[in-house]
């Protein structure tokens, strides 16, 4: 499957000093390769909002928020349970040729501007940075012989050796 899960091209050339607003949302397949993507139950919702605008040195600057729910597996229960994503985010896509080689490095957030510009793949990237690594589920908690309070689970072990 391509990495490029969910599309919307922008020529970068299009792109003036003035804020061009671009409102993307994800239809059925496009959720179900995000969710198949990131490795998560179900996806039922992404939204976003994206601003890109070029500055005068050439750069073009996207800004955004998106907001997804998502079903994701509880690392406790092992049980998919329903959450809510929200991120905002900015990008600055630099004309300038980023050299690595250099001990002063642009912005984490700074990418070699190329012709087309794909906020889809954008929002996609975010959304995966903002999903929980470890979720869990509201309410769930660990067995009291695996908590840091609790009891330790080498306890047994221990005992054993005597």
């Amino acid at each position: 499957m391509s990495p490029r899960s969910f599309t919307k091209v922008v020529a970068a050339d299009a792109l003036g000093p003035e804020a061009s607003v671009f409102d993307l949302e994800a239809d059925e397949t496009q959720r179900a390769r995000l969710a198949e993507r990131f490795s998560i139950p179900a996806l039922e919702s992404v939204n976003a909002r994206l601003e890109a605008y070029r500055e005068d040195s050439g750069d073009v600057v996207v800004s955004g928020s998106l907001e997804a729910t998502a079903q994701q597996v509880c690392v406790v229960t092992l049980e998919p349970f329903p959450t809510s994503v929200e991120a905002a985010f900015r990008r600055r896509y630099t004309a300038s040729p980023i050299d690595p080689e250099l001990p002063e490095q642009p912005d984490e957030d700074t990418e070699p501007l190329t012709p087309e510009l794909d906020l889809g793949e954008l929002v996609a990237q975010e959304f995966g940075l903002a999903l929980d690594p470890y979720p869990r589920a509201p309410g769930a908690t660990l067995d009291s012989r695996y908590r840091e309070d609790g009891e330790s689970p080498f306890a047994v072990l221990r005992q054993l050796k005597r």
